[in-house]
């Protein structure tokens, strides 16, 4: 078994949409800041 995999799972089980929403903004923000990508579309 994956342990990453279960520890994510378990990171993100508590998370709202909002939560999920914001932190893929910033992943985005923070690693392809020159594509055109609003998260919040």
């Amino acid at each position: 078994m994956d342990l990453q995999a279960v520890r994510y799972a378990a990171m993100v089980s508590d998370m709202r949409f909002e939560h999920i929403v914001d932190a893929f903004a910033n992943h985005v923000a923070k690693h392809r800041p020159q594509e055109d990508i609003d998260a919040r579309a």
